[in-house]
């Protein structure tokens, strides 16, 4: 099958990660990458600027002709965009024409299939693999420094406040633009976050924002280094992850998060943690493989 595909608003290596490498795979390579004016499938996502880009993207130039797939990695609504179908995070959602594919899927070596992409984990520097999400961390994480290490580009709120509860019980380790502004991104920081996770017990890795089903690499990224995953996330990351395999500090705000996390924290807590695998069931591929054979099979209607 024969397609020509374009991308709109989406970052500039976006064509080498999962969902486009499943297209070419599925179009057996007779994939044709072109503009917005000649496709046949047009992939968009979400710019920096979401509400202007929204509004340029309903007012602007779209090809009548071309079925339009929206693509989400952001905290934003699967329907925000006037799209043919979409892919997000949202849960619950009941419309045929969207899939709920959490990036954080993204983000494993998907080995079914042949495929051969670029996961969205260049920053943790190597591939994640299913069995690695699937075993307990085991007793030699806690033979590491009772310490945690965080990486981000900012202080806002909760992770100022998680910070300095997590500090009044352990050393907190900061890397990333908030702790070096000479550090212009993520990819010129010159280090590898597997690399530094490695000698941590704990990587403090909370979610920009909440929203049921909103769950990015953070969590699985942590585990794959071998540490327990502190989150802040919407009480429904359960859904995605095994309860007890991780700690959430969401719903130790009422109550404190230096003393929701002193009580996480102990070592009966943590060795039973230890031994709970990150998943329970084993993610396929097969949903997302179905639902791109829908959208390819709609835009070669002419």
């Amino acid at each position: 099958m024969r397609l020509r595909l374009a991308f709109k608003d989406l970052y500039p290596l976006y064509k080498e990660s999962l969902i486009p490498s499943m297209i070419a795979k599925m179009c057996n390579e007779r994939l044709e990458i072109t503009n917005e004016e000649y496709a046949d499938l047009i992939i968009v996502g979400p710019s920096k600027n979401k509400k202007q880009f929204f509004q340029k993207f309903l007012k602007g130039y779209q090809n009548k002709r071309a079925k339009y797939l929206f693509h989400t990695g952001e905290n934003v609504r699967f329907n925000e965009v006037k799209a043919d179908f979409a892919i997000s995070f949202d849960l619950s959602v009941e419309d045929k024409n969207h899939l709920r594919w959490p990036l954080w899927m993204d983000s494993i070596r998907w080995r079914e299939y042949g495929l051969d992409y670029r996961p969205e984990n260049i920053r943790f520097g190597r591939a994640i693999e299913i069995e690695q999400l699937m075993a307990p961390l085991g007793r030699d994480t806690l033979e590491r420094q009772f310490k945690a290490a965080i990486f981000t580009r900012h202080l806002k709120e909760p992770r100022d406040s998680l910070i300095k509860a997590l500090r009044s019980i352990m050393q907190v380790d900061g890397f990333g633009r908030a702790f070096d502004n000479s550090i212009k991104s993520h990819d010129d920081s010159g280090f590898c976050k597997y690399d530094i996770l490695k000698d941590y017990i704990f990587n403090l890795c909370p979610e920009n924002s909440l929203y049921p089903g909103y769950y990015t690499e953070k969590i699985v990224e942590a585990y794959a280094a071998g540490c327990i995953p502190i989150t802040w996330a919407d009480p429904n990351v359960k859904v995605d992850f095994k309860e007890g395999s991780f700690i959430n500090c969401h719903p130790f705000a009422a109550g404190g998060y230096d003393k929701g996390l002193g009580s996480a924290v102990t070592k009966a807590k943590l060795e039973r943690l230890v031994e709970t695998p990150l998943l329970s069931d084993r993610p396929s591929l097969l949903p997302l493989r179905e639902f791109l054979d829908r959208v390819i099979v709609a835009a070669s209607k002419f």
